[in-house]
């Protein structure tokens, strides 16, 4: 098997744990910036895999450069690749369980790149991942749970939007779901929603972490109850991939203080 790949996006959060991950597994990595896209046209060699990480998170990202950089990827891999994985979002999908914020466009950039991905009908195996919230250790804050964490460093905890529930998935989950689409015998291109399956509203993930750290503070409710979306949670039901995470939240959080 071809064990050469190319990411975008390598030095962010996932980024940087699926390298790890696939250096693990002998895998040669090429890591290129989306801003330096343009140096694929001058790339020549065979590549198992073109996994497409790198995304501008801002929600007022320019849509335009994010398609045509999805386009420059899709065009290098139908003549370079055996695979094209696309990280999505799990805001994308089904009306009645997904919620795009109009005025994210972050998430509406993604959406119009899997209109792209879709219409692909070569012989290039095409895999989006729509991927729930992410947890691991050593993440920044502006993530759910260092946020919720550095709450424990005050008085009290107080908690807006406390009923509104998310799947979160354990990065290393994440990293075997994408070598899974790596090395699969038999591809068709698919898309796969990469979550836990569960969901749980803040106050409930709060909770579990004051337990883990046991700590006698208070938690204060505050603010509205929800905020859109007021829950999100993948269907693991018809898993196209024959993958299922390992890490229950639990544990995931267990390791994640643990490294604190």
């Amino acid at each position: 098997m071809n064990k050469k790949v190319i990411i975008t996006g390598s030095s962010g959060y996932l980024g940087k744990k699926l390298v790890s991950f696939l250096r693990s597994k002998n895998f040669k990595i090429f890591k290129i910036e989306t801003k330096k896209i343009s140096q694929l046209k001058t790339l020549n060699e065979k590549y198992n895999s073109f996994i497409h990480l790198g995304f501008d998170l801002k929600k007022n990202s320019n849509i335009e450069k994010q398609v045509e950089i999805t386009k420059d990827v899709l065009s290098f891999s139908k003549k370079n690749c055996k695979n094209l994985i696309f990280s999505s979002t799990a805001a994308v999908g089904p009306k009645k369980r997904r919620v795009i914020l109009k005025k994210n466009n972050y998430q509406k950039a993604k959406f119009f790149c899997e209109k792209i991905l879709k219409k692909e009908k070569g012989h290039l195996n095409i895999f989006i991942l729509r991927i729930f919230n992410i947890i691991g250790p050593g993440q920044r804050k502006g993530f759910l749970i260092p946020d919720l964490v550095s709450k424990f460093s005050k008085k009290k905890i107080t908690l807006n939007n406390y009923k509104n529930k998310r799947d979160l998935i354990y990065v290393d989950d994440v990293c075997r779901a994408i070598y899974k689409c790596i090395t699969q015998k038999i591809h068709k291109s698919k898309i796969i929603e990469i979550g836990s399956g569960r969901n749980f509203s803040l106050l409930e993930i709060t909770k579990k972490i004051k337990k883990i750290l046991k700590s006698n503070k208070e938690i204060v409710l505050i603010g509205k109850k929800y905020s859109s979306p007021i829950s999100t949670k993948a269907n693991l039901d018809k898993n196209k991939l024959n993958w299922y995470p390992k890490i229950k939240l639990e544990n995931a959080l267990k390791l994640i203080l643990k490294k604190k």
